[in-house]
C-alpha cells in the first residue's frame, strides 16, 4: 500500500493517452470523464502521502511532472481543437520551461537540496488554469458557457501566469545573488 500514491501518479499519466485521442478525435465527453479521474488520481495520490507518510523521492518527482504534462497537454491540445487562444498555451508553456531550467541551472550552481514552496499566486494561478481547462471541456461537450467569461477566465490565467513567472524570476535572481537555497 505504500506506493499507492505513486502507483495513482503512473496511472494519471497513463491516462493522458487516452485524454488526447478522445480531444483529438472529438469524444469530448469521454475526455471529461478522463480528465475528472485524472484530477482524482490527483486528489487522492496527495492525500495518502500525506495521512500516511507514504511519501518519496520519486513521487516528489512523479507529481509534480504528472502535474506539468496533464496541463501542458490539455492546453496544447485545446489550442490544437480550436478551443482556446494559441497564447494561452505558449505563455503557460514558456512559464514552465522557465522554471525548470531555472531549477535545473539553480541546482547545478549548488548540488545541496533544492527546496521551496510555491507562492500563494502559483497555487492560484494551478487552480485557475485547472478551472480554465475544465470549464472548456465542459464547453465542447456538456453546454456552452459564455464566451465572455471563458475570455475572462482565459485572460486571468495568463496574467497570474505572468505574475507567477515574474515572482520565479525575482526568487531566483535573489538565490543567485546571495547563494542561498530556497528554504
Amino acid at each position: 500500500m505504500r506506493y499507492l500514491p505513486n502507483l495513482l501518479t503512473i496511472l494519471r499519466i497513463i491516462l493522458l493517452i487516452p485524454y488526447i485521442y478522445c480531444l483529438y478525435v472529438g469524444k469530448n465527453i469521454m475526455a471529461l470523464m478522463i480528465f475528472s479521474i485524472a484530477g482524482l488520481t490527483d486528489c487522492l495520490d496527495g492525500y495518502f502521502a500525506r495521512k500516511f507518510s507514504w511519501a518519496s523521492n520519486i513521487g516528489a518527482i512523479l507529481d509534480p511532472l504528472a502535474d506539468k504534462l496533464l496541463m501542458i497537454s490539455s492546453f496544447s491540445i485545446l489550442y490544437i481543437i480550436g478551443a482556446i487562444n494559441i497564447y494561452v498555451p505558449i505563455i503557460i508553456i514558456l512559464r514552465d520551461l522557465y522554471i525548470i531550467f531555472g531549477i535545473v541551472y539553480i541546482y547545478h550552481q549548488d548540488p545541496g537540496v533544492l527546496k521551496f514552496q510555491p507562492s500563494f499566486i502559483s497555487k492560484l494561478n494551478t487552480v485557475l488554469q485547472l478551472l480554465l481547462i475544465f470549464l472548456t471541456l465542459i464547453n465542447i461537450s456538456l453546454f456552452h458557457i459564455n464566451i465572455w467569461f471563458l475570455k475572462f477566465t482565459m485572460l486571468i490565467v495568463v496574467v497570474t501566469t505572468v505574475v507567477s513567472l515574474f515572482q520565479y524570476i525575482k526568487l531566483a535572481r535573489g538565490w543567485l545573488a546571495v547563494g542561498n537555497r530556497y528554504e
